[in-house]
């Protein structure tokens, strides 16, 4: 076996889904579930444990040279995954600290585009612009304004227009 097979925990999650499901199961089903669910847990278990002494039965066979050069690529790969990590919360940084320079609220930081500082601040300017346009803003029309130079009218004096027009 190689060392890039990993067993992951295949147990189910629960969503609100498969709860709605296990109602619909009854007593019995439910009872069956979890037993299931409980055996793939140990059988999980088991799996790894045998995974780990198949791992030492393999180092036992292995030369010393050839033990140091597993040990070496699994270095590598914890190395490349550490500073894929830590490149990765380094640009959330980044974008937090252009995202408040810039006023944009947290909420809408994480659609900030690109990878560099620059980047970040052109399209963070962008973003800006979009939430929060710069220029004199159109007030809303209000419906019982009437035309321009008019007095608007009130809701009583259309009401009696109307009955007067059609009811008189």
């Amino acid at each position: 076996m190689s060392d890039d097979t990993k067993l992951e925990d295949a147990t189910p999650q629960e969503t609100p889904e498969s709860a709605t499901d296990n109602d619909a199961l009854g007593d019995g089903g439910k009872k069956a579930l979890e037993a299931e669910r409980a055996a793939n847990k140990e059988a999980n278990k088991q799996i790894k444990e045998l995974q780990a002494q198949l791992e030492q039965y393999e180092d036992a066979n292995r030369t010393e040279v050839e033990k140091q050069a597993r040990k070496a690529d699994k270095l590598a790969r914890d190395l490349e995954e550490a500073q894929a990590t830590i490149a990765n919360y380094e640009r959330q940084a980044l974008v937090a600290d252009v995202a408040a320079e810039a006023g944009i609220p947290r909420e809408a930081a994480h659609r900030l585009q690109g990878n560099t500082r620059e980047e970040l601040e052109a399209d963070a300017k962008q973003l800006k612009q979009i939430l929060a346009p710069d220029g004199p803003r159109k007030p809303a029309p209000v419906p019982q304004a009437g035309d321009f130079g008019e007095a608007g009218r009130s809701n009583s004096q259309v009401f009696n227009d109307f009955f007067s027009q059609h009811f008189s």
